[in-house]
């Protein structure tokens, strides 16, 4: 159980000076060799400035919490799994009756093939991004560090997303210096990240803006900075941004489709990387995500 502050030492509480440790998810066995998952947490009690008392140590066993969330995301993986299957089939069935390969259609049978297609892709697209999560908990993302330049990556994301952008009358811009310098990455995740953050780029910014990718060589790390004219996110809700499922309000409201998962991912793989990923953003005016990789050595 959770011990408080007064059952573990009977000190004012006001002599608690934080956290100086904390570790979830523990793996532990018992003296019977049972396995359990605790939440491990440390703080120092001190009196005056420096003297220090002791410490006070918080451990909470969360093995059946961890149990029912090891089941669900095998049932998520399972469930994706089962149904990426006949959505590719019915994917490519779609995009061969739009080619006309089966007799010749009219724009009303073509507009309405069109849509049926568009939203086969978004079911797909929702289907990958929860495989990903799903390998990302179960720690079998598999990223496999090489070392290589990024310009390769950063050109095919920025060609990726030209057509769409162009729909929308939005100029998008790589502004990345040749030679870029080495890093460790793996070159795939590194790219399902970058696709994440330039998809939001594009998809909340209003018509007839720049969004602009660029890089910037500070110390040991290289940044690369990804910079809309977008809705911004509110300040209140800067601290979720990157939690799994969370969209903003404002996001809802001006694009309903999507599934708050692409930061989520975006920012493991960028942390399996040994990098960091953050923000700045102000309300209808725009955001920049940040990402620093370190160079190889």
């Amino acid at each position: 159980r959770e011990l408080s502050t007064e059952e573990f030492c009977p000190i004012a509480k006001d002599q608690f000076e934080g956290i100086v440790f904390h570790k979830k998810g523990l793996r532990i066995n018992d003296s019977r060799g049972e396995e359990h998952y605790v939440n491990v947490v440390s703080g120092t009690i001190t009196e005056g400035i420096a003297v220090q008392l002791g410490c006070i140590l918080t451990i909470q066993d969360i093995t059946r919490e961890f149990a029912m969330e090891k089941t669900k995301s095998e049932f998520v993986t399972v469930a994706a799994h089962q149904l990426r299957t006949p959505l590719t089939g019915i994917k490519w069935s779609l995009q061969s009756l739009f080619a006309g390969e089966v007799g010749k259609l009219s724009h009303e049978q073509r507009e309405m093939i069109g849509g049926a297609s568009s939203a086969a892709n978004r079911v797909i697209d929702l289907i990958n991004d929860l495989l990903d999560v799903s390998r990302i908990e179960e720690g079998r993302f598999g990223i496999q560090l090489q070392k290589q330049s990024i310009a390769s990556v950063l050109e095919r994301v920025v060609d990726t997303f030209q057509t769409e952008a162009h729909k929308k009358g939005i100029t998008l811009v790589l502004d990345a210096p040749d030679p870029l310098p080495l890093l460790n990455i793996d070159e795939d995740k590194i790219e399902i990240a970058l696709n994440n953050l330039l998809d939001n780029a594009i998809k909340y910014t209003l018509s007839e803006n720049i969004v602009t990718v660029k890089t910037a060589l500070t110390g040991k790390e290289l940044i690369i900075s990804i910079t809309d004219a977008g809705m911004g996110i509110p300040r209140s809700e800067f601290d979720r941004v990157f939690s799994k499922f969370f969209r903003s309000k404002q996001a809802i409201l001006h694009h309903t489709s999507g599934t708050g998962l692409g930061l989520y991912v975006a920012k493991n793989i960028i942390e399996h990387h040994n990098g960091k990923i953050w923000f700045d953003s102000e309300e209808n005016k725009g955001t920049t995500f940040y990402v620093s990789l370190p160079l190889a050595r």
